[in-house]
């Protein structure tokens, strides 16, 4: 298991194709299916609602199992993308946990990724005017993928990230993860 306080970007690497490049897949696309969202209030009181909030940091998270794991145009360079999930302490240190937060060195092996719905639970600390002020997601991910020599893989993953608001987004401000990649290569 890893544990993180921050998560950065890298740079981007342009590539371009010509006539021998491969044809552009369509991208599946990633969900979380929201399970519990509970509001902790800092004041007890009033009724709270987090449902922008909660839009808000699926859309973080989806984003970053999509660059992560789903997308291959997401792959290379470094998956430069997630710099934009993590600010503060967060930030710096992604580069050096890309293996943990993503396919890692697994990626160029990797022809394509078929995710399942995942699981996201929830938790906003709110202030005495129930704003939001800072969230804990629990995520759960779980894919199959083709490898580009044949062969399948199997992605499993599991995280606790830390979000604080950021102006009109949220970002990641501390993560902990967990994931496994299993090959079934064949004639193994």
């Amino acid at each position: 298991m890893l544990v993180v306080g921050a998560a950065g970007a890298t740079a981007i690497l342009l590539f371009a194709g010509g006539d021998d490049a491969p044809k552009e897949r369509e991208i599946p696309t990633f969900t979380f299916k929201v399970g519990d969202v509970t509001p902790v209030p800092v004041v007890l009181g009033g009724g709270v609602s987090t449902k922008e909030e909660t839009r808000a940091v699926k859309g973080v998270l989806e984003r970053l199992y999509t660059v992560g794991f789903v997308d291959p145009r997401e792959w290379t360079g470094g998956f430069p993308a997630l710099g934009e999930l993590f600010s503060g302490d967060a930030a710096a240190r992604a580069p050096k946990d890309l293996e943990d937060l993503t396919l890692g060195s697994s990626a160029p092996k990797i022809e394509s990724v078929e995710p399942r719905p995942g699981r996201l639970a929830l938790s906003f600390l709110v202030d005495a005017e129930s704003q939001a002020i800072s969230a804990i997601a629990e995520t759960e991910f779980n894919a199959r993928g083709r490898l580009k020599q044949g062969g399948r893989v199997t992605i499993s993953h599991t995280g606790r990230f830390w979000l604080e608001p950021a102006g009109d987004t949220w970002t990641i401000v501390g993560y902990e993860v967990d994931g496994t990649i299993d090959s079934e290569e064949p004639g193994a």
